[in-house]
């Protein structure tokens, strides 16, 4: 793919809160019988890219960079993208391991938002000694996340070590506990460990197998914990914010070729959710694939790409990996009228999903109302509570409780209780439509 998925814009994320979300799964089953309705086609595409070398001029060597890019007429970077470099190399994939000192590295970085760019710079280099150069945003932005991150790896390796090692239910209190405490002390979950923890609890619901992958997760915190960028080591220089002189880099323009899917609807009724996956071409066995489901999208124009692929349209879909030489095929399709082809396992999985989000959603509404009977200093530690022993729950087949509904009263709670209270009832008006909708294959 000329390296188009080894960056990541920084500064964007999607919200997948009421829209249709691309979900990576593992494909294994029987040959999907004939789909009529629709059909797939892998497209090559090219498109504008820039390639980009990085010198390694420090001793050490280079573990993290952030490039920011220009365009004419504009005195900041508008866009900033960003790399790790960690581990081995992984088969046909560009080199991510470290840069090591006074060595070379050249990378595609494709354009996604035109190709008028003025300069390339660096703006962040971290060293694996420590030390790191940069603007003073980004110095201050990485330096803060690695502190974050740092302090709850910290809090969770304390608690590990003073977890009971006996009584398996009171193991299974103790850490629901520090679920709940750390969420209110750390709501972003910097280190992740406190997802990790949740849905270690609900895959194993009850019974001593909790006891093997726990202490997995314990002896993976710990080694997160020491790979942390600490101060510089004694000898290594940490320099002020400003130019990056320990990372040379050169650019030059290019272009990419990346594959896509194109989807084609051939019925008079809307593709409300598909799955694509590929097949090794010998063995005809799956090997991966991607599920699409746009049964909480809102009402968009069909150019925004992230309704309902409507009758007769052709949509091009991006693929989470590159196919290489495997062949690329539609796993099923489900239409807007319920309507199926496929395969009837993925068809029952994603309606079991569905479920289960509308058994989520409605605990959320549920919540919801009986917060707002409270008085207001007493809401939000009542949504949080709530919100961490929902997200404790076991769900279907070991996937965490959908908590992002939750999560957004909280998020406008933090923003205005005010406001929040106000908007309660359009904002539960809406999540009950959006259940309705989850739900409208099951009989009534």
């Amino acid at each position: 793919m000329g390296g188009a998925d080894v960056f990541v814009p920084l500064a964007t994320m999607w919200r997948s809160f009421g829209l249709g979300a691309v979900l990576l799964v593992l494909q294994v089953g029987a040959p999907v019988p004939a789909i009529t309705g629709a059909r797939v086609t892998l497209v090559p595409k090219t498109s504008a890219a820039l390639k980009v070398t990085v010198e390694n001029r420090r001793p050490s060597p280079l573990v993290r960079i952030e490039i920011g890019l220009t365009r004419p007429g504009q005195s900041a970077p508008l866009e900033t993208f960003g790399r790790y470099f960690s581990g081995p190399p992984r088969a046909g994939e560009q080199d991510s391991s470290p840069v090591q000192a006074n060595t070379r590295r050249t990378f595609d970085l494709v354009l996604r938002n035109g190709s008028d760019i003025e300069t390339v710079a660096v703006t962040l280099a971290v060293f694996e000694d420590g030390s790191a150069e940069g603007t003073p945003g980004a110095l201050e932005a990485w330096r803060k996340g690695r502190d974050e991150r740092a302090d709850d790896l910290k809090y969770w390796v304390q608690a590990f070590e003073k977890m009971p090692r006996i009584s398996e239910p009171d193991l299974r209190q103790f850490l629901a506990a520090r679920v709940q405490e750390r969420g209110r002390q750390a709501p972003q979950d910097p280190s992740t460990v406190r997802a990790r923890v949740q849905r270690l609890l609900q895959q194993n619901p009850s019974g001593p197998d909790v006891w093997t992958p726990l202490d997995r997760l314990r002896a993976t915190v710990r080694a997160e914990l020491a790979d942390v960028p600490s101060e510089p080591t004694a000898g290594a220089e940490s320099r002020a914010a400003g130019p990056v002189s320990g990372v040379v880099l050169s650019w030059e323009r290019a272009d990419a070729t990346e594959h896509v899917a194109v989807i084609e609807n051939l019925r008079d009724v809307p593709i409300e959710a598909f799955g694509l996956e590929t097949v090794d071409p010998v063995s005809g066995r799956p090997s991966g694939g991607q599920r699409s489901d746009f049964c909480l999208a809102e009402r968009e124009p069909v150019t925004l790409g992230r309704n309902r692929i409507q009758p007769h349209e052709v949509r091009e879909v991006p693929l989470g990996r590159s196919p290489g030489s495997e062949v690329l095929q539609l796993s099923f399709v489900l239409f807007d009228d319920l309507s199926f082809e496929g395969r009837p396992d993925q068809r029952d999985e994603l309606l079991r999903d569905r479920e289960a989000t509308a058994s989520d959603y409605a605990f959320a509404i549920d919540v919801i109302t009986r917060a707002s009977a409270l008085p207001p200093d007493q809401v939000r530690t009542f949504v949080a509570a709530q919100r961490d022993e929902r997200a404790l729950r076991p769900r279907l087949g070991g996937r965490a409780s959908n908590v992002n509904v939750i999560d957004e009263f909280i998020r406008q709670l933090a923003e205005s209780p005010v406001r929040a209270a106000a908007n309660a009832k359009g904002f539960l008006d809406h999540i009950e439509r959006q259940r309705e909708r989850l739900i409208r294959h099951v009989p009534r």
